[in-house]
């Protein structure tokens, strides 16, 4: 009488596969962490360069009138740095007070370019994963 081997896998030939299986995602699980987070941090900055170049634009706008441009407002944090003026510019991004998902994000800020020695207004922008990304506009300087 012949005996048949039936098909199918081992004990040991399904532990060698799982060490496998559990080598290679204990090797790709942080490097795709790391790319969730480099994600966030490029989406951050993404948001502070568009606030910036917004408030630039903003800023030219007020500067090219000598009389002062009526659709421009002064550069300072209060009128720059918030989730009103600023949302029109950041895209799909959500500018709210307290951010909780990927793409919300707060925007607080400092500086005042009406006020002499006032170099620049500086806006941080904070994600909901609580990384925060400083951008900077520069205060135009005439007659001064």
């Amino acid at each position: 009488m012949v005996l048949k081997r039936e098909a199918g896998l081992t004990l040991i030939e399904m532990v060698i596969v799982l060490l496998i299986i559990g080598t290679i995602a204990a090797i790709l699980l942080p490097r795709y962490a790391g790319f969730r987070a480099d994600a966030a941090n490029a989406s951050i900055a993404e948001v502070a360069a568009r606030i910036a170049a917004a408030t630039r634009v903003n800023h030219a706008l007020r500067q090219s009138a000598s009389s002062g441009n009526a659709e421009a407002v002064s550069l300072d944090a209060r009128n720059v740095c918030n989730n009103t003026s600023m949302q029109p510019f950041v895209g799909d991004a959500v500018l709210v007070d307290h951010p909780v998902k990927q793409q919300e994000f707060l925007i607080d800020g400092e500086g005042d370019c009406s006020v002499r020695g006032v170099l620049a207004v500086s806006c941080t922008v904070v994600g909901a994963n609580g990384i925060a990304h400083l951008t900077e506009v520069r205060c135009s300087r005439r007659n001064e």
